[in-house]
């Protein structure tokens, strides 16, 4: 994959994510992405990972 290409896939699955937290978290797009970047501080792995894990369904933001 080239440079542009990957982060074109990697910035979609983020915006995936950051959608169906805005939605679990009842909260805008935005204050979701800082949901995200605390969890991901938190949890000490990476916003990628963590973006992965939401789409898959392994953590949610709605408890």
């Amino acid at each position: 994959m080239t440079d542009d290409l990957t982060a074109t896939y990697y910035l979609g699955g983020f915006a995936r994510a950051a959608e169906r937290v805005a939605v679990q978290a009842r909260c805008s797009f935005d204050e979701a992405t800082d949901l995200m970047i605390e969890r991901a501080d938190t949890e000490r792995c990476s916003l990628g990972d963590l973006a992965i894990a939401v789409v898959e369904g392994r953590i949610r933001f709605d408890n």
